[in-house]
């Protein structure tokens, strides 16, 4: 089963945080990677993917960093169609609102080259994504950094290829449940896409009386067998001053009360902006919240079909039921999620 490889253009900022801290997530407008790689100047990148933002780090005249992404099979992509105001938003249907160049047509262009631009919802990397930077006279770009995954995360090829991983959020990228416990995952998968073998990660040293080994990156892993386990991704939502969200991390603040990163999931940069959330990219706006302050907070489990157990499947047919039922009597529910299963979970206030 191929896989598809998405292109997205990677701040200065951001590119900073794979290679010296290990940051493990990624989120904003894409393109697939095959369908541009003719575009290697930066003038012409910096065109394609539409860099001209208001408070843009890029510029064309200098060195643009370009991560090209295997596509994973939980990760959540939306046509990127809309309008730079409201007006453009509604003639042409799309949900999205953003900043110029942003067209909304759901396309990326430069020169004879156009591709189609989609939106990737916030999603930890996948293994093998690599990063490129392109310089301004250079014939050839130069590769920066290959993640490796949650076990090793990032090798960072322009300081002796030291390897840096973080803690992985377990509300963004595939978990594995079983006895042990849950944990974040590398999930290896046969020609057909399913599971053969999953590499449980953990940072606490005291796993190794379980059987984990500590990695050169500092973590702790441990290889089994996909059949031991229960594969799935956390997708939390809700709401903050209204504004849907999706959480993709959680821990205690300094006075114990329990505080959430959330990413915006409203598709729209007026919304986002007069809440003075962090705009991280073009499209992508982010904050920090108290779990207390937010609002419909409900939790699913994503499942890709090949990787759903039958106990899945069946919870996945109870939760349709269940949403049919409400349908019924609350109308169809907005947004899209990636083929697989998906199975409700519970709600809190």
């Amino acid at each position: 089963m191929s896989t598809v490889t998405l292109q997205k253009a990677i701040t200065p900022q951001m590119s900073a945080a794979y290679l010296e801290r290990g940051l493990d997530r990624v989120a904003g407008f894409v393109v697939p990677a095959a369908d541009v790689a003719g575009v290697t100047t930066t003038e012409a990148l910096f065109e394609l993917h539409g860099l001209g933002f208001p408070g843009s780090p890029f510029a064309p005249d200098r060195p643009i960093d370009i991560l090209h992404l295997p596509a994973s099979p939980t990760a959540n992509l939306v046509r990127a169609t809309g309008g730079a105001d409201e007006a453009g938003r509604s003639a042409t249907g799309g949900p999205f609102l953003d900043r110029p160049p942003f067209t909304g047509t759901g396309l990326a262009a430069t020169g004879d080259v156009v591709a189609p631009l989609s939106w990737l919802e916030h999603t930890r990397l996948t293994p093998g994504a690599r990063l490129w930077r392109f310089t301004p006279g250079e014939e050839e770009p130069e590769l920066v950094g290959t993640y490796h995954g949650v076990a090793f995360g990032w090798q960072n090829h322009l300081a002796d290829d030291e390897l840096h991983a973080l803690a992985p959020s377990k509300f963004v990228g595939p978990l594995a449940k079983l006895d042990l416990g849950t944990f974040a995952v590398d999930v290896r998968t046969d020609d057909d896409g399913a599971p053969t073998v999953v590499t449980l990660v953990t940072m606490a040293a005291a796993s190794e009386e379980q059987g984990f080994t500590r990695t050169k990156a500092g973590t702790w892993a441990k290889q089994v067998p996909a059949g031991d386990v229960e594969l799935f991704e956390i997708h939390a939502t809700a709401r903050w001053h209204g504004l849907p969200v999706r959480i993709v991390d959680q821990g205690p603040g300094p006075d114990g009360e329990v505080m959430c990163r959330v990413s915006s999931l409203a598709y729209d940069a007026d919304a986002a902006e007069r809440l003075l959330m962090d705009k991280i990219d073009a499209g992508v706006y982010e904050t920090t919240a108290a779990l207390s302050a937010l609002t419909d907070v409900r939790y699913t489990q994503r499942v890709p079909n090949a990787w759903a157990k039958e106990s899945q499947l069946a919870q996945a047919r109870a939760a349709r039921e269940a949403a049919a039922a409400a349908a019924a009597t609350a109308g169809p529910s907005a947004g899209a999620a990636p083929a697989g299963v998906t199975t409700g979970g519970a709600a809190a206030g």
